[in-house]
């Protein structure tokens, strides 16, 4: 080989030196024709030379020939000072130094898993693999996993000379570390409650420096509320509700909300990943505030009152709420909350005690509630039903008491026809109150018995602090047991009244007494 490249040598010399001469005499001629004899047979060789000893050949085309000794011991010096210089979770940055010598045109990395193992495989995919035209790259390989060592090793390539491998470095990709808010309500922002507003997280797996995790694809995260100010309830109507599991790294969750208004709440997350991982460092503060009215409800307790023939029984405040309870106001032209009773006595409602008969009140805009007052004559446990468009209704059971005894009347009549309804009309406690019964007693002349009840003003049975004489009289018939009494604290006489009647006849009973001072008096006609 090294005859060889002396040869080619002298032949090189010798073709300059025959271009070079003058032209002159046949001698030149003869010079020339001579080095193409001289190639002729020289090139075979060369050809032969150029299979069987590539490394001195590439030499010799790339370099001066004129210290062949050198051209036939070269080599291609393999690249040094290999290290990482950054990593991500799914990535590993590596650099190299070129060898001495000549220039590779190109360089091919090899990887093994683990921090001893020899690597001989070149990488076949991500930013490391085929041909590498610069001395660094970013292995992104698809199979790189977070907190692993990689050894790696990088070959030079000059045409068809490969040099030996590097000496091997290790790269090792960042481990999961934390859980970060990558998508949140905005800090400060105001949040409808349930039913009305939703909101959309987003929580990423990464690294210390913040990098996702995007090779994982298996671990769950689950999104809690941090700081709770008024014990809400956090929904979700993802898949999972509020456990999802990760996709490259990133949990979703959509169609979030919370129950109860208040200011200043925090989310938090938490993820059965291995580290244990950090919650999110970087939760925004904002603010839940009331949903969509779509409720009445009232919010004074249910009130006790008199009989009476005005609406002085109040304010009863009846409120806007949303679907969870909380306090909602009236939109633009307010609400419209209609007023009703089940009492079969005369009642009615005032906007102001003692004030108009009104059938509704207006519930202001951008106002919560309104009130109104109650009045009846009846006494006993009305419910009362506020409703307006679109809201459910709210109802509550008041209490109406009897007056103070203002007047007679009889009850527990019962005749030869059996059990009679008594009527009364007149001026409870005049002499014009009078009752009647029905059905009426035949004409058989057999007796008709019944009590004695104290009433209000409104006939609604009541009670005396003291007791009660009553006296009887009768007029058709034949006799009448008198007096009876009404017990102190009780509305009926302790005895009935026993009225004979003679055949053919009808007949009337009058009882009086004195009634809180005032002589009261009331008949029936049996």
């Amino acid at each position: 080989m090294r005859r060889l490249v002396l040869l080619l040598g002298e032949l090189r010399f010798a073709r300059r030196r025959a271009a070079h001469a003058v032209p002159q005499s046949a001698g030149r001629v003869r010079a020339a024709r001579g080095s193409r004899i001289l190639l002729s047979l020289v090139l075979p060789a060369v050809c032969v030379a150029f299979l069987s000893g590539g490394a001195a050949f590439a030499y010799w085309m790339t370099t001066n020939s004129a210290n062949p000794a050198a051209a036939e011991g070269a080599t291609l010096s393999a690249p040094t000072g290999g290290m990482q210089t950054a990593a991500t979770p799914g990535s590993v940055t590596i650099s190299w130094t070129a060898p001495t010598g000549y220039t590779p045109t190109s360089y091919t990395v090899s990887r093994c898993a683990g921090g001893s193992c020899t690597p001989v495989t070149a990488i076949t995919s991500g930013d490391c693999s085929g041909v590498i035209l610069t001395t660094s790259c970013t292995d992104t390989d698809g199979d790189l996993a977070p907190g692993h060592t990689y050894t790696y090793a990088v070959t030079a390539v000059l045409d068809n000379w490969v040099s030996p491998a590097s000496a091997s470095f290790q790269g090792t990709t960042t481990a999961a570390a934390a859980l970060l808010f990558t998508v949140q309500p905005g800090n400060g922002a105001n949040i409808q409650a349930t039913g009305t507003g939703t909101f959309t997280v987003t929580v990423a797996i990464v690294d210390s420096a913040d990098n996702t995790v995007t090779s994982d694809n298996t671990d769950d995260v689950t999104l809690a509320i941090d700081n709770n100010p008024s014990e809400g309830v956090l929904s979700c109507t993802n898949n999972g509700d509020l456990t999802v599991q990760v996709v490259a790294g990133l949990a979703h969750f959509t169609g979030c909300s919370i129950t109860a208004t208040g200011t200043d709440y925090t989310l938090t997350a938490s993820s059965n990943a291995a580290g244990p991982l950090t919650a999110p460092g970087n939760a925004n503060s904002f603010n839940i505030v009331a949903g969509n009215p779509s409720q009445l409800v009232y919010t004074t307790a249910p009130v006790t009152g008199q009989a009476a023939d005005s609406a002085d029984l109040g304010p009863i405040t009846v409120q806007l709420e949303d679907q969870n309870g909380n306090v909602a106001t009236a939109g633009a032209g307010g609400v419209t909350v209609g007023l009703a009773s089940n009492s079969t006595g005369v009642h009615g409602f005032a906007a102001t005690s003692d004030g108009a008969p009104v059938t509704s009140v207006t519930i202001g805009s951008g106002q919560p509630s309104v009130s109104f007052y109650y009045g009846d004559e009846l006494s006993g446990s009305p419910t009362l039903t506020a409703s307006a468009t679109d809201l459910t209704s709210a109802t509550q059971a008041e209490t109406i008491t009897a007056g103070p005894a203002a007047g007679l009347t009889f009850t527990d009549v019962s005749t030869d026809n059996g059990n009679a309804t008594v009527t009364c009309t007149g001026a409870v406690g005049s002499g014009s109150f009078d009752c009647t019964i029905s059905p009426q007693a035949s004409l058989a002349g057999n007796p008709v018995t019944g009590y004695v009840t104290l009433i209000d003003q409104f006939q609604n049975p009541t009670t005396s602090g003291s007791a009660v004489t009553v006296t009887l009289s009768q007029t058709g018939g034949i006799a009448v047991s008198t007096p009876v009494t009404i017990p102190a604290g009780f509305t009926t006489s302790s005895t009935d009244f026993g009225l004979a009647l003679a055949a053919g006849h009808e007949a009337t009973v009058t009882a009086t007494a004195t009634v809180n001072s005032a002589s009261v008096q009331a008949q029936i006609t049996t």
